[in-house]
């Protein structure tokens, strides 16, 4: 272990994680401008977000094997590498089908990156620091998909392929850090306990796959995940389409709203160090999606108090990554199988991500937005009640 925190190449990682969510936000924003070029249904439209995460639904948990196997700094480099690739091709797509190949290929590039990087991160950082940030390594989805949304107003003049071909270049320089900042996978650092030479096996796997606690964090995660896109992936749509808001303003307000899920992710790592349970914050993040679902999807207020809502909400949601990849190293068996329980939660994550704007893109133009509470509400119980579960494997720890 560590016995200090290599700061350079923790924020070289975090601006790895920052690129690669920023091509998730860029689909967020651009949704409504698409839809209307390309004269598309809710339901059509709706995988632009979804498909970013289908071969992840079935593919992450092999993503974390390969990045065992291949290491983690290649894996990071060649995940970037095909991101950026993908990106890059889809500026050129005029045909719906062809943009929805790119994103599917994008999302795998996006899967090999990110389930790597908290390995990493921990051969990176000190035990003090680890909960600290391993926290705000949870922040990189918010400030990157929320960080495009600032871009709305200029899509309208540049058109949404150009963002495209912008949020590659990012992808490209965050890749060439790496690249300079990282040692080498076979690199030993004078200082540091080397990593135990365990050769990952199909046993391990089995481990892996058969652990409860893991099991269960994962499942946590999943319907967290199914949660926020379902709430931060149709903002900017909600607030045009039922708000008559401009693009600009509705790109702009839901920037803000998950903006602050980035906050919830910061204060959730400081809590942790403060003593708050790790348990007691996922509550929470379910407790108020359940609870701000009828203020958000019903319009009974005003569209300043929904905003208001939707801040709240996705502050509150912040405090579950964090605490999820603090509990992370409690959990797993040995160190070296970090990364392929990272690979089984990304691949939770992914199923969320794919199931929730599915869901959302065929019960709005059927129901309207107003039965969206009707699918959160139970989802964010279901939550309460894993979350449960997983306080028991918590505590037993603790012991």
């Amino acid at each position: 272990m560590r016995t200090t925190t290599h700061v350079p190449r923790i924020c070289v990682l975090l601006g790895c994680g920052i690129a690669s969510s920023a091509q998730i936000g860029k689909a967020i924003i651009a949704l409504p401008l698409i839809q209307q070029q390309m004269m598309l249904g809710l339901e059509s439209a709706s995988l632009l977000i979804a498909v970013f995460a289908t071969l992840g639904a079935f593919l992450a948990m092999g993503a974390g094997i390969i990045g065992r196997k291949l290491g983690p700094r290649r894996t990071l480099l060649l995940g970037m590498s095909v991101m950026a690739v993908a990106s890059g091709v889809g500026g050129f797509m005029s045909d719906f089908h062809a943009l929805l190949l790119t994103r599917i290929i994008e999302g795998v590039g996006f899967l090999g990156a990110v389930v790597v990087v908290p390995d990493l991160m921990r051969k990176n950082v000190s035990l003090k620091n680890r909960d600290l940030i391993l926290g705000l390594w949870g922040t990189y989805m918010p400030i990157g998909s929320g960080g495009v949304l600032f871009l709305g107003p200029l899509l309208q003049s540049y058109g949404w392929q150009n963002m495209w071909f912008a949020l590659t270049g990012f992808v490209v320089v965050m890749a060439l850090l790496a690249y300079v900042v990282l040692p080498s996978d076979d690199m030993i650092e004078e200082g540091v306990e080397p990593e135990p030479d365990i050769r990952f096996s199909w046993a391990d796997i089995k481990t892996v796959l058969m652990s409860r606690p893991c099991q269960i964090l994962a499942a946590m995660f999943g319907l967290y995940t199914f949660q926020y896109f379902i709430l931060a992936g149709f903002m900017p749509l909600l607030f045009v389409e039922q708000l008559g808001l401009t693009l600009s303003s509705a790109s702009l307000l839901t920037a803000i709203a998950i903006y602050t899920n980035a906050l919830g992710n910061i204060s959730a790592s400081f809590l942790l160090r403060a003593g708050m349970p790790i348990w007691l914050n996922m509550t929470l993040t379910f407790l108020t999606f359940g609870a701000t679902s009828l203020l958000i999807y019903t319009h009974f207020v005003s569209p300043f108090f929904i905003a208001l809502a939707a801040a709240l909400t996705l502050g509150m949601a912040g405090l579950t990554p964090a605490s999820t990849f603090a509990a992370l190293p409690r959990l797993v068996a040995r160190r070296d199988l970090v990364t392929p329980t990272v690979g089984m939660i990304q691949q939770a994550s992914n199923i969320g991500q794919f199931i929730g704007p599915l869901l959302i893109g065929f019960l709005v133009p059927h129901f309207g937005w107003s039965a969206a509470p009707a699918l959160v509400i139970p989802t964010a119980l279901i939550g309460v009640i894993t979350v449960a579960y997983l306080r028991v494997h918590l505590l037993k720890h603790a012991s």
